[in-house]
């Protein structure tokens, strides 16, 4: 008798407990926006240059190049910082004289000209805005 009351006390035990609900409450997670992380970098490309006393032309300038590294910092999403350092290779060039000479045969023109070039580094810090899928830069 002792193990029929024993069996019923469990079976009943077991509908109770089955019976019971369990409100489980769930929280939404807001992922957490990644912040911009900063970008190092390489940069050139090429230059013409002249003095700012000559004359527009093809003759007066000097065609060189730039190169160097720069470090993008993002401030927020939207503006960054960007610091530069650059190797420049400018100049100009100068027709100083020019003259022809004429014989029965041939004419000789004789030119002389002065190459002036300017090689230093530069230092910019560029400031960045990206309002949408480009960016303005000053």
């Amino acid at each position: 008798m002792n193990k029929l009351f024993l069996g019923l006390a469990l079976v009943a035990g077991s509908l109770v407990a089955a019976q019971e609900t369990v409100v489980v409450e769930t929280a939404t997670i807001t992922p957490v926006p990644e912040k911009p992380h900063a970008r190092v970098g390489i940069k050139g490309g090429a230059n013409a240059s002249q003095f700012s006393g000559q004359k527009l032309s093809l003759n007066n300038q000097k065609v060189g190049f730039h190169a160097g590294v720069f470090v993008n910092v993002p401030l927020s999403n939207k503006i960054s910082v960007q610091p530069e350092v650059l190797y420049n290779q400018m100049g100009a060039k100068t027709i100083t004289s020019s003259s022809e000479v004429t014989s029965p045969t041939t004419t000789t023109k004789t030119v002389s000209d002065v190459k002036n070039y300017l090689n230093y580094i530069s230092v910019p810090l560029m400031f960045q805005f990206r309002p949408g899928s480009f960016y303005m830069e000053a």
